[in-house]
């Protein structure tokens, strides 16, 4: 049996597709995997450079011998951090269940908007009216100046 010219585009044309969309998948998770271990090299690397900054080591010696110390330090840091993210996870799901009794639907769903926010990172203010900041005590609105003090025109008298 003999495909048709269409079929046989159409089923090419399909595969070509199908096989766009996975390798589009593999590089995209390729890029992403290859960029949150970048930002992890450079926390670990950007704590250590800020601490030699603040030491300025004497030599090269002293140089590596900081480095090495400061290098198991970041280690132990990020450590810390994963298990403060963790606790915080934990806790934000503790909060959830005391809360959600006590809420009407769209509170429940403004809370797990902040929530999920919190998860990913991004601590952005639910939906409702502006907050700016308004100006505090010491504090005067933008574009304001201060009243000048009367020039001392009387010499002294």
């Amino acid at each position: 049996m003999t495909m048709r010219i269409e079929t046989r585009s159409a089923l090419i044309l399909l595969a070509t597709l199908l096989i766009g969309a996975l390798l589009g998948a593999l590089i995209t998770g390729a890029l992403a995997q290859r960029r949150i271990s970048r930002v992890a090299e450079m926390r670990e690397r950007g704590f250590g450079m800020h601490i030699e900054r603040i030491i300025q080591p004497k030599d090269e010696a002293q140089r590596e011998a900081i480095r090495a110390v400061l290098k198991v330090a970041a280690r132990r840091n990020q450590e810390i951090m994963r298990g403060a993210r963790e606790r915080f996870g934990d806790e934000l799901r503790q909060l959830r269940e005391e809360l959600f009794p006590l809420l009407d639907e769209q509170q429940r769903q403004r809370l797990e908007s902040a929530v999920e926010g919190f998860r990913r990172g991004s601590f952005r203010r639910p939906p409702g009216p502006s907050r700016r900041r308004r100006p505090g005590l010491g504090r005067r609105p933008h574009g304001e100046r201060p009243p000048r003090e009367p020039s001392d025109t009387t010499g002294g008298l």
